[in-house]
């Protein structure tokens, strides 16, 4: 890789977690200050480690330095810290979920378009060593024509076990904006982009968390969401989230094609088990993965922006990306409480993924 990049991020609470560790990794990003809206001395506590200072936000984006600002704020926030950040001249990454609606996302892409800067975002996943070895599978025909893909991303409810419970509210909570990002953005990865979905979902209170003042109930989160997914090319699918049980014998997604099925690694980990069945063939086959140079851990998907940025080309884990699978959730929502089959509005170009 070459020179590094300066990196400035702003944060919320737990969320700086990965991109400390991130630029620590990868040699082409320098993190050289941070800031957090609400919780400063908690950020401080993290920073130390790695000789990080806390700034303002203010103060943060006064650098003129930093090339790029991580957007870890909570996801009913990106939109607004990507305006700021982007109307301060920066780049942004921003964690995952993007945004919290389609809307919010064409804001962020329209201004950045007007400030000349660019727009990245988690899961950065479907970089993994194994998502790429799918990639060339599927490119060179090892299961045929791809016709149907298969996602089941369930677990128990996250009572008590999350560090940021307000996640959870509306609006841009429940389980498919937790778990539908890193999956779907695999799948648009590999297939192309979505063209239409119908959703169902339920809604079960699940149990509050720990006692706390001002404690908030989660009772109006979707715990179970399914969607149907028609891509633009006529594969068909259908993705499953829950937080109802942590009980299954499913693998998270598997794509079957004319001459055989593949069975991806996890897209929410950087996992490399990846297995092929022929047609006729009982069993799976694990299929061998090369090592990489790269770090495979979160934040390949910024390395890869910043590595972008000085050789002047597109990046992967891009802002269009992101904002067409929140569209995609979006709409299955949507769908769910319409009750009718619904277009996703946006696009990615198959080019650009």
């Amino acid at each position: 890789m070459s020179a590094s990049v300066k990196v400035g991020m702003i944060s919320r609470n737990y969320r700086s977690a990965p991109f400390l560790e991130a630029c620590h990794r990868f040699d082409n990003l320098e993190l050289i200050a941070c800031a957090d809206h609400r919780e400063p001395d908690d950020l401080k506590l993290r920073c130390q480690q790695f000789g990080i200072p806390v700034l303002t936000v203010e103060e943060l984006l006064d650098i003129p330095e930093i090339e790029i600002v991580i957007n870890a704020t909570h996801t009913k926030a990106h939109c607004a810290f990507a305006l700021a950040i982007i109307a301060a001249g920066k780049n942004v990454y921003n964690r995952t979920p993007f945004v919290a609606e389609p809307g919010e996302g064409r804001r962020v892409l329209d201004f950045a378009r007007e400030k000349d800067v660019i727009v990245g975002s988690e899961p950065d996943a479907f970089l993994s060593n194994g998502v790429q070895v799918c990639r060339k599978l599927i490119s060179e025909g090892v299961i045929g024509q791809p016709v149907f893909v298969n996602a089941f991303m369930v677990q128990r409810n996250i009572d008590g076990r999350h560090p940021d419970q307000d996640f959870y509210y509306p609006h841009a909570a429940g389980v498919m904006y937790l778990l539908g990002p890193y999956c779907l953005s695999t799948l648009v990865y590999l297939l192309g982009p979505v063209s239409r979905v119908v959703g169902s979902q339920c809604i079960r209170p699940l149990q509050k968390f720990d006692e706390q003042p001002n404690q908030i109930f989660l009772e109006d989160v979707p715990t179970h969401v399914a969607g149907s997914l028609e891509f633009a090319n006529g594969i068909n699918g259908t993705i499953i989230t829950g937080f109802e049980t942590g009980t299954h014998s499913h693998s998270v997604v598997e794509i079957y094609g004319t001459e055989g099925a593949l069975r991806l690694p996890d897209p929410t980990t950087f996992d490399e088990n990846v297995q092929v069945r022929k047609l006729g063939e009982k069993d799976w086959t694990p299929v061998p993965i090369s090592s990489s140079d790269l770090p495979q851990c979160r934040g390949i998907g910024l390395a890869d922006m910043a590595e972008a940025l000085k050789d002047n080309r597109p990046h992967l884990a891009s802002g269009e990306l992101a904002l067409h699978v929140i569209d995609i959730i979006w709409s299955i929502h949507q769908s769910a409480k319409l009750g009718k089959s619904l277009a996703v509005k946006s696009a990615v170009s198959p080019e650009s993924v």
